[in-house]
């Protein structure tokens, strides 16, 4: 015979191993979860970098970061660099606050727009394309209007994604100087 004693401690006893079974379950999705990202993010990188040490020209540069910041960040994208006096979009499609903020961004060599605290009220954000300390462009990323804010890993990847970029671009621009200077 089984007493009601006994029978509360077994039930307690599987409510408990329940709970920690529950609590390592959940862990280990959390853990599955990071390492799916970070594998995306890995991805992403190394096709990026992959795609840019190819890259002979200013142009193919821009191209390629175009296409990736599109496909990767799903947002439409303008790059600035005063090698080329036309841009890949045409600052006519921009309002006047966007164009200046665009301006201040080469300037200060500081991010603007929207997802900052400078100039926020804009539709894009604005990315200065550092390299040696210097700005060699701006790179701007317009989300959809309904995305009000960036994820950590959406803000690290457009960051991380835009040093990549400055730095292809830096390399075509030493290649070509040492093209004329031969």
């Amino acid at each position: 015979e089984i007493s009601a004693h006994q029978g509360v401690i077994t039930v307690l006893a599987f409510l408990g191993a329940a709970l920690i079974a529950s609590k390592l379950a959940s862990k280990l999705k959390e853990q599955v979860t990071a390492l799916k990202a970070s594998n995306s993010y890995n991805s992403i990188m190394q096709e990026l970098g992959q795609k840019l040490s190819t890259a002979v020209d200013l142009q193919q540069v821009q191209d390629i970061a175009m296409h990736c910041l599109n496909k990767n960040l799903n947002a439409d994208v303008w790059i600035y660099s005063p090698e080329t006096e036309q841009e890949n979009q045409n600052l006519e499609k921009m309002s006047a606050k966007e164009q200046i903020s665009a301006n201040w961004t080469f300037k200060n060599h500081q991010a603007s727009g929207r997802f900052t605290q400078t100039l926020m009220e804009n539709a894009w954000w604005f990315l200065p394309l550092l390299a040696s300390k210097q700005c060699v462009g701006v790179i701007g990323l317009k989300f959809p209007s309904q995305q009000r804010l960036l994820t950590s890993e959406q803000k690290q990847l457009a960051e991380v994604m835009v040093e990549y970029i400055a730095q292809a671009i830096w390399r075509t621009q030493l290649t070509k100087a040492l093209e004329i200077a031969n």
